[in-house]
């Protein structure tokens, strides 16, 4: 660390107010000194490492740095290039004319994530993965929903102290609250086993959570690009139980009183809802056509469902119903909508990806059953072992 200490003061010296930083893989206390950022990175997607306990790898790095440090992470959106070989037998620079993952909703997963344990900065790892070479322009668009998401609690999260992590009435779904200068975040999110393989519907309707050390004079709001909406709230032993109506994935929650702040959240919700309402349709119209894809070659090879055409048609009468709202300027309700659309369709994906797991003691037994995408060749892979024996 001493001579990254001297680097520190000689580019401290010629530019006083660029911020330092490096990415630290140990030693983060003597290194989280001299820097102003200190990042780490791990890669949870397709591997065995549980979203918890992603969540609880990231933790013991913010608390092995300084108390001071600002942590900030990647957030995995690509295949690994040692991975992409083993699948498909090209590095991760080649083009992709086949749909491949992971799935957008990783993505936001992964983000929440890391802001519930207590990271502040994030980046997207690689924005090849993000082109259409790589079938990856529903990643694209959930980033671009991310950041309309994370910029409208920003002011909070550049305060807020060090989380606690809560249970909800689902044992799938935590919560991270966090106390800051403008009152309390919360951020309930899915963690659901298998998550880092395939989400799965990772939706709960009428989700309720106990908020501890609320003041009476704060209400609960959800704050999303598409709405901002109030929350009943009900003082009970522990704290405040708040009911979110419709949960999925991940949500961003904000208890206060400022008026001011309420009046923030609107208006950016206003001047934002129409392009999210676009983006999230746009999104899952180009999910349905790839998982469509892949369920096509599933059933071509004998892998069907018996519900699978009934999955896919909700998604595309979800879809329709979203952009009649969206025609009738109801940018609110049609984001909603094509929230809704992207449930039956990760149903789907997960019931085919647990059918394919029955005969394997773990998904990682076969490289092709770590993702959806990857199904076709997971079953073609294991005729050819059934023919060996």
């Amino acid at each position: 660390s001493a001579p990254m200490a001297r680097a520190a003061q000689v580019v401290r010296a010629a530019d006083p107010g660029r911020p330092i930083a490096a990415e630290v893989w140990d030693g983060l206390l003597p290194f989280s000194r001299s820097l102003n950022m200190v990042g780490v990175h791990r890669w949870p997607l397709m591997s065995t490492l549980e979203l918890p306990k992603y969540r609880e790898w990231l933790e013991m790095r913010r608390n092995l740095a300084n108390p001071d440090a600002y942590l900030w992470t990647w957030v995995q959106n690509h295949l690994p290039d040692w991975h992409a070989r083993v699948l498909y037998d090209r590095g991760g620079d080649a083009d992709f004319q086949e749909p491949v993952g992971p799935q957008a909703e990783q993505v936001q997963l992964l983000a929440y994530t890391a802001l519930s344990a207590g990271v502040r900065g994030l980046g997207i790892w690689s924005d090849r993965w993000l082109a259409d070479s790589h079938q990856g322009r529903d990643r694209l668009l959930m980033c671009a929903l991310l950041n309309q998401e994370l910029e409208m609690i920003e002011p909070l999260l550049v305060t807020a102290g060090d989380p606690q992590w809560i249970s909800t009435s689902s044992p799938d779904v935590w919560a991270a609250v966090m106390q800051t200068s403008k009152g309390i975040l919360v951020l309930p999110l899915w963690q659901g086993k298998g998550a880092q393989f395939v989400a799965g519907q990772a939706a709960v309707s009428k989700l309720s959570l106990t908020v501890p050390q609320v003041p009476q004079s704060m209400q609960c709001w959800e704050v999303t690009p598409g709405e901002v909406r109030g929350l009943k709230s009900e003082r009970v032993p522990g704290g405040i139980k708040i009911t979110i109506p419709e949960f999925g994935l991940a949500t961003a929650l904000v208890f206060t009183g400022d008026t001011q702040q309420i009046v923030r959240f609107q208006e950016m919700s206003r001047t934002r809802r129409q392009q999210a309402a676009q983006w999230t349709y746009d999104m899952a119209l180009y999910e349905l056509e790839k998982v469509v894809a892949i369920e096509r070659q599933l059933e071509q090879q004998k892998h069907t469902l018996p519900d699978a055409a009934a999955l896919i048609h909700d998604a595309q009468n979800r879809l329709q119903s979203a952009k009649k709202l969206w025609d009738s300027r109801l940018f609110s309700e049609a984001y909603r909508e094509a929230q809704r659309a992207l449930r039956p369709v990760r149903i789907l994906m997960r019931a085919q990806w647990e059918a394919a797991l029955k005969n394997l003691d773990s998904p990682v037994a076969s490289p092709y059953a770590v993702s959806f995408f990857t199904l076709p060749r997971h079953w073609e892979f294991m005729e050819q072992v059934g023919n060996c024996v």
